[in-house]
C-alpha cells in the first residue's frame, strides 16, 4: 500500500488522469484550437486546470477552489476522467493508484474513495499548474 502523499502514488495518479482524460483534453485542444502534448505531462495537467479555473472561476471566488473543483467533478466534468470513476467503482481505482489489497480497498466506501480520489486528481493538477 502506498501512502496518498509518495512519489509513486502521485505518478500514478498523473498517470491515471492522462489514461482516462487524454481523449478529452486532444478534444477540448482541438475546439479552442491549441497546442497541448499530451506527452509532455505537467503540460497537460496543466492545461485541465486551466480550464477548470475558466469553467468555475465563479464557484471558485465564492467557495474556494478545493470545493469548486469538487463540484466540477460530481458535475461528471471533463469528458472521461470523472465520468469513469464517478459511475463505475473509485474503490477500485484508487486502490489500484495505490496498490492496495482488497482488505486495504474495504476501509474504504465508494463516497470516501471518490472524495480521496477527486482530492488526489486536484492536488496533482494544481501542481502542474504552479510548475508550468
Amino acid at each position: 500500500m502506498l501512502k496518498t502523499n509518495s512519489k509513486a502514488a502521485r505518478e500514478n495518479v498523473r498517470k491515471y488522469i492522462i489514461e482516462n482524460a487524454a481523449d478529452a483534453i486532444a478534444d477540448y485542444a482541438a475546439y479552442e484550437r491549441v497546442q497541448c502534448n499530451i506527452n509532455d505531462t505537467s503540460a497537460a495537467l496543466a492545461y485541465v486546470y486551466g480550464i477548470f479555473l475558466d469553467e468555475m472561476k465563479h464557484e471558485v471566488n465564492r467557495c474556494g477552489t478545493q470545493n469548486a473543483f469538487t463540484k466540477w467533478a460530481q458535475g461528471l466534468a471533463f469528458g472521461g476522467l470523472f465520468l469513469y470513476y464517478y459511475s463505475r467503482s473509485a474503490v477500485d481505482d484508487l486502490g489500484a493508484i495505490l496498490q492496495e489489497t482488497e482488505a486495504e480497498k474495504a476501509r474504504y466506501s465508494e463516497s470516501d474513495a471518490e472524495r480521496v480520489l477527486t482530492l488526489l486528481i486536484f492536488r496533482e493538477l494544481e501542481r502542474a499548474s504552479r510548475n508550468n
